[in-house]
């Protein structure tokens, strides 16, 4: 997906079905954000900020975790 589908809700809807089989499974979801403005939308699907990680002046990674609902 490219800047031209931004804000339809694409990546919304796939992160919605991705996490149904989390929490059907009873599993932990992980992922990594190097973007700021992405942290609010992996938040209100359940995610948590566990750290950041910073390698000299490269951007700042934040590892998120997600447990099943």
């Amino acid at each position: 997906m490219g800047p031209v589908h931004q804000g339809e809700g694409t990546g919304e809807a796939l992160m919605s079905e991705g996490l149904k089989a989390v929490d059907r499974d009873g599993t932990i979801a992980y992922l990594e954000s190097s973007n700021p403005k992405n942290i609010s939308l992996y938040e209100r699907h359940g995610f948590e900020v566990i750290g950041e990680i910073q390698f000299g002046s490269s951007p700042v990674l934040r590892p998120m975790l997600r447990k099943a609902r």
